[in-house]
């Protein structure tokens, strides 16, 4: 189940290169990430996936875990199809609760993903 909802939200990809990588020193640590945080958080399906990326991008933030947070924007915008309007009210809101430098390099973050992927900003403008 873990892996399964693993595989669902970051996609095959991700989780092939990332599992390739390990050694006997990782795969214990990843077992446990696998069953504990995909599979029963996740996997629970209390919160839909939208609403635990939004979740995770807030505590991320909160945390300071920038490189985490690319990886979590990434996924809510491709993955879990978080609207972008939500995703830009999420930066606000980091913006207000954990402070203006974070919201800053949050916001550094999501342009940068944003033009990787190609993302068309112009619904924004329509609810502007």
């Amino acid at each position: 189940l873990g892996e399964a909802s693993r595989r669902a939200i970051t996609g095959d990809e991700y989780v092939d290169q990332m599992l390739g990588q390990l050694d006997a020193f990782d795969r214990e640590w990843q077992a446990y990430v696998t069953n504990q945080l995909w599979g029963r958080t996740w996997a629970r399906g209390i919160l839909d996936h939208r609403q635990l990326s939004l979740i995770n991008l807030g505590m991320l933030a909160g945390a300071g875990r920038m490189e985490e947070f690319e990886i979590h924007f990434r996924v809510a915008l491709t993955r879990t199809k978080v609207p972008l309007i939500q995703l830009r009210e999420i930066l606000l809101h980091i913006g207000m609760y954990c402070g203006v430098p974070i919201a800053r390099d949050a916001f550094v973050i999501a342009r940068r993903v944003l033009r990787e992927e190609g993302t068309d900003l112009s619904v924004l403008d329509a609810k502007a």
